[in-house]
């Protein structure tokens, strides 16, 4: 699921053409067409357990889909909110790292989105890596001055071989405690 419910009933999917059947689902499916949606399964819920800790979420190719939902959640409830006056009951408590990791970020239809959906957000910083430019994501990265001590949280939903290296990395030079979420996946 890649977008939230924005009260008409609908949610967006971004479903990666990976095998047969999902490379011919754009065309079976139609308009108005009556589907069952099975799940979601995982608990990837970005609530943060320490209110203190730093946030860092990180996603890499269709992973941020999760996140796409997350922060679209947030922006309809910061527009609902200054409507109304009301206060959110989705609170980020401070400042979010958000970094995105893709090939190719000038084809990338995640990136425009990305970038959509942090606007009007200043508690999100968003940071996109581009590996056709060279450009990665590394603990370093991650972990300049201001992160390096005190709590952590990361959110990471990827694939499994990243979600662990950069799980050990972290452990290895963090010098506060980390609480690491994943919703690693397998692709074929």
């Amino acid at each position: 699921m890649a977008g939230s419910d924005h009260g008409d009933n609908q949610v967006t999917f971004q479903i990666k053409a990976l095998g047969d059947y999902t490379k011919r689902l754009d065309h079976k499916l139609k308009v108005g067409q009556s589907i069952t949606i099975e799940g979601p399964y995982g608990r990837f819920n970005l609530k943060a357990k320490k209110t203190t800790a730093k946030q860092i979420w990180i996603a890499a190719g269709i992973g941020v889909t999760p996140f796409l939902a997350r922060l679209e959640a947030l922006q309809n409830q910061s527009e609902l909110s200054s409507r109304t006056q009301a206060k959110s009951p989705i609170q980020v408590r401070s400042q979010v790292q958000m970094h995105y990791s893709t090939n190719d970020s000038s084809t990338d239809p995640f990136v425009k989105r990305l970038q959509q959906a942090c606007l009007g957000l200043p508690y999100i910083q968003l940071h996109i890596y581009n590996s056709n430019e060279g450009k990665k994501l590394t603990t370093d990265k991650l972990l300049n001055q201001e992160l390096k001590k005190g709590a952590m949280e990361v959110w990471f939903c990827g694939p499994t071989g990243r979600a662990k290296e950069l799980e050990n990395e972290l452990r290895e030079k963090l010098q506060g405690s980390l609480l690491f979420h994943k919703e690693a996946f397998e692709l074929r």
